[in-house]
């Protein structure tokens, strides 16, 4: 017999749910982690849209400008953000003009086929709007 085989059928599943809690409670628990010169976010924002649509019935094509007003609500600066934009992974977006944060033209990169991470092109204060 295996000595560090479990010894009943519950404690054989309960071990993977105790190391996931064991994991999520230490990474819960610690400061934001940034590898060297990697981007800082959060997803502690406040959010305010503003959209203008227009939909076009001769050619079925569906136009969106989104305005976005955030508020750094973490307890640390931020210089970049992830957003989730799931029309994109469904092959119905496509981003036609420069991201801009504040007026600025700034750096964005599809990291998956649905997050554009966008940075910042400065540091965010806690409690700044921007």
């Amino acid at each position: 017999m295996n000595p560090d085989a479990p010894r009943s059928p519950v404690a054989w599943l309960l071990r993977p749910v105790i190391a996931l809690a064991l994991v999520a409670g230490i990474a819960g628990a610690a400061p934001p982690q940034v590898a060297a010169g990697g981007p800082m976010t959060t997803t502690k924002l406040e959010q305010r849209y503003y959209m203008d649509a227009r939909f076009r019935t001769d050619t079925g094509r569906l136009r969106v400008f989104q305005r976005i007003t955030l508020v750094n609500r973490a307890n640390h600066a931020i210089d970049a953000l992830n957003l989730s934009v799931i029309p994109r992974a469904l092959d119905s977006f496509s981003l036609r003009r420069a991201v801009r944060v504040d007026g600025d033209v700034v750096s964005h990169r599809w990291t998956t086929t649905s997050n554009l991470r966008v940075g910042l092109g400065r540091k965010v204060a806690p409690g700044e709007e921007f």
